[in-house]
């Protein structure tokens, strides 16, 4: 499934800190995959990664079907460019990421709707949120419609106390009312990966503080 030039994100986890970068597809055979070396999604350098560091690597095929798998840097090797020497994983090990398989978890954060087509724009508490969208409560007087694009602003906390503030395009899935409250749910559009990558540990996180906590069994 990989093939040279390929486009790679690769997460990294430091000290209990995700780093994430950018990698491509150098060249590869039957047994190892080899990529130039990473440049940093933050700092935008390029990046030095030992020999049996743990990554995570994702990637996206022709027909736009997401995937990623488990590896271990095997070496550095030097070449006309420097490069990456990683094993090849087998198709058995390649996992399909579905949007279904997004973590939902009821969680308050404070978030910023803005609808630039209606100038509306408030701020609320989410019910619930996931890395594919979320519902927040709708304040009275508020009324917005099914298909109706936005974006959506808020600042999420990490159990290692790192905090991301996101912004994403969104589309209104719908509203309902529950126990006499508005709630309004969207569905980001077009989001950022690495944005994604860092709302699902964040939503793995939570869900398994409620876990602790009693909250699911």
């Amino acid at each position: 499934m990989l093939y040279i030039g390929l486009d790679l994100t690769l997460e990294m986890n430091q000290d209990g800190m995700v780093k994430h970068y950018k990698g491509k597809v150098a060249d590869l055979n039957d047994t190892h995959f080899y990529i130039y070396y990473p440049i940093n999604k933050e700092t935008k350098r390029v990046a030095f990664i030992p020999p049996d560091t743990e990554l995570t690597v994702f990637f996206t095929d022709e027909n736009s079907a997401s995937y990623c798998f488990h590896t271990k840097v095997s070496r550095t090797v030097k070449d006309t460019v420097p490069l990456v020497e990683l094993p090849l994983p087998g198709d058995h090990h390649i996992k399909r990421i579905q949007r279904r398989e997004y973590v939902r978890v009821e969680t308050a954060v404070d978030i910023t709707f803005r609808f630039p087509g209606k100038a509306i724009e408030f701020v609320t508490v989410t019910d619930n949120i996931s890395a594919g969208g979320c519902a927040a409560i709708l304040p009275d007087g508020v009324q917005l419609q099914k298909g109706e694009h936005g974006t959506v602003e808020f600042t999420i906390k990490m159990k290692s106390g790192k905090m991301y503030t996101m912004t994403f395009q969104c589309i209104v899935i719908r509203t309902f009312t529950r126990k006499e409250t508005e709630y309004v749910s969207v569905k980001y559009m077009n989001p950022d990966r690495n944005d994604q990558q860092v709302l699902t540990k964040f939503c793995f996180e939570k869900q398994l503080a409620h876990r602790k906590k009693g909250f699911l069994h």
